[in-house]
């Protein structure tokens, strides 16, 4: 192959690569741009309790008054793909968001819970696969783990671990029956 015969395949490639740029760039622009909002008053009263916001054809946004005071309760945020990345909740409607969990892939990975309003977490809730595993709880004075409460596929608590001396060490173990009753305790 000649020089002039390599420059202009070079070149080509070039050509190629850059234009594969510019599409993928119009393409996420076309997606994303211009974004847009519906909402939903499902009681009623006049006000949007639920607003969906839309990239191009994706879910940005959905935000959602549960008690109709007016504010966002509920918050769930999608990625550029369209897919679930967070929510966040206030469960006691006073304005704080005190719950969020993180997805992956679409599914519930880690949630947080700070009950209590001090910007600390007091329940960990841990996910495998999208399905509750474990929730822990933390001291929020001393900021140990205090007990830990496994769950089966199916929600039902199957066992608990407590730290009854405040050594973050779990030394006391209950087993659940399936009706959630404890039937064994080891310490």
């Amino acid at each position: 192959m000649s020089d002039q015969q390599s420059a202009t395949r070079s070149l080509n490639i070039k050509y190629f690569l850059a234009g594969a740029v510019v599409a993928a760039i119009a393409l996420f622009l076309l997606y994303r741009f211009p974004g847009s909002s519906e909402g939903f008053d499902h009681n009623g009263d006049g006000n949007l309790d639920e607003i969906h916001t839309w990239q191009g054809d994706l879910i940005s946004k959905i935000e959602h008054d549960r008690n109709g005071d007016g504010n966002i309760d509920l918050l769930w945020n999608y990625g550029f793909d369209g897919v679930i990345e967070s929510m966040k909740a206030d469960n006691d409607f006073d304005g704080a968001f005190e719950q969020t969990v993180q997805y992956e892939r679409g599914m519930p990975a880690v949630g947080r819970i700070d009950s209590s309003g001090d910007g600390t977490r007091d329940v960990h809730n841990n996910y495998q696969h999208g399905v509750l595993t474990s929730s822990e709880y933390w001291d929020p004075f001393t900021n140990l783990r205090k007990k830990i409460i496994y769950y089966n596929a199916f929600g039902k608590v199957v066992e608990s671990e407590f730290d009854s001396t405040g050594d973050a060490r779990m030394d006391q173990k209950t087993q659940y029956d399936s009706f959630g009753d404890p039937h064994l305790s080891k310490k």
